[in-house]
């Protein structure tokens, strides 16, 4: 009966493709596929005869959505794959393999939003329309795809790009592979790279969203809430055990401020950093320290406190008996990074979520409703804090 209903349904979606209503077919085969999304071959066939209907339009190339290693991605490993003669692109770190398209592992990234995917893809059946361009470079000799997004904000080039170092050393990827990483590189990028000696000639810098011809590339899949994840920080803290306090001097309380943020300003910040003056706590501005700094800073903390912001993964640094409070609010909680490195470490972990927010500012550097300003109540934060650690409230 399913191959019947099939072939009905090919059938008809062929008409309406031979009748020039790409756009009905594409609607009926979107709804079909999210009731059937193992039917992606389909789906590719439609698509390209979808393609050679429009005229004037660049070639399309379907991909379908794939880890690099199915059996080891099963079992929970952190694994290095080796691939040959592929395209490899400098936006999401998306690798093109044959009809296969190798990312979220990788980066983490949702490809549906990536700017060469057309419009014509179905995320729900793992099939992307994609108009690749020609490579703007070839490269003969073999790399590490290190990952290209470092520089969007500190807590990416931490928790999805440095921890896959450990990743190639497990491997046994030797130290003399070029790293693909991105051309413009923050300066907290260049202070990592230089606590954890990696010398400015191993780097492979290239500009974002070009397309590459790799062939060989070494691929290592990020750890950022992997099962594995625990064992790339305990890699980090032991690269990095000379800037880390011994964990019997971690008794600090640490307010970590976003005073210098452009966007998600925390606008009654004053008032909360007052109430946690009188509780003990120091406030620290994450911009104005070094990685040094800040790696020392939260290794000496026993109870940490922050809005959500990059500068929280430095979590990965703290002591596993640290205490740790996040002021969120309603619009970011679904991003719970910080709550899985608290859980990767052993620290106890809560929150705050605040739906107190202020009107939209017309000149704010983002519209983006994640970026909105907020406030938290103070009395929230302060009992959170008491809950997580009573012995402040003498």
């Amino acid at each position: 009966m399913r191959n019947l209903i099939r072939r009905l349904m090919w059938r008809w979606l062929s008409c309406l493709d031979a009748m020039g209503m790409q756009a009905a077919a594409m609607r009926m085969l979107s709804a079909w596929l999210r009731r059937a999304p193992a039917d992606t071959g389909v789906a590719k066939e439609l698509l390209l005869r979808e393609n050679a209907a429009l005229t004037g339009r660049a070639p399309l190339g379907i991909f379908h959505a794939a880890t690099m290693d199915p059996e080891r991605s099963r079992r929970g490993e952190a694994y290095v794959h080796r691939l040959h003669n592929v395209l490899v692109d400098t936006e999401f770190d998306a690798v093109f393999d044959g009809d296969k398209v190798y990312a979220y592992e990788i980066s983490g990234r949702n490809l549906f939003n990536h700017p060469w995917v057309s419009g014509r893809s179905h995320p729900e059946a793992g099939v992307y329309g994609v108009v690749l361009p020609a490579p703007s470079l070839k490269l003969e000799v073999p790399i590490v795809l290190l990952g290209t997004d470092g520089a969007i904000n500190y807590s990416h080039w931490l928790s999805r790009i440095v921890l896959k170092l450990a990743v190639l050393e497990k491997a046994g990827i030797p130290a003399s592979f070029p790293l693909l990483i991105n051309e413009n590189l923050a300066r907290y990028q260049h202070e990592f790279l230089s606590l954890l000696h990696i010398p400015e000639e191993r780097l492979l810098r290239l500009p974002k969203g070009i397309a590459v011809q790799c062939r060989e590339i070494l691929v290592p899949i990020s750890v950022r809430n992997h099962p594995q994840m625990r064992d790339a920080i305990a890699w980090l803290r032991t690269r990095l055990a000379s800037h880390i306090a011994p964990p019997e001097e971690a008794n600090e309380r640490l307010f970590v401020s976003r005073r210098d943020s452009p966007v998600r300003v925390l606008l009654n910040e004053p008032e909360i950093e007052s109430a946690l003056a009188d509780l003990g706590f120091k406030t620290v501005v994450l911009g104005e320290l070094s990685v040094a700094e800040q790696i020392r800073c939260f290794s000496r903390a026993g109870v940490i406190v922050g809005a959500h912001g990059a500068g929280l993964s430095n979590l990965v640094f703290a002591p596993a008996h640290a205490r740790v409070v996040e002021i969120t609010n309603t619009r970011v909680r679904h991003m719970q990074d910080f709550r899985i490195i608290a859980a990767q470490t052993g620290m106890r972990y809560t929150e705050v979520v605040s739906a107190w927010y202020a009107e939209p500012r017309v000149d704010a550097p983002s519209q983006n409703p994640q970026h909105r300003d907020y406030f938290a109540n103070v009395g929230d934060v302060v009992a959170a804090i008491l809950e997580i650690a009573p012995e402040l409230s003498g």
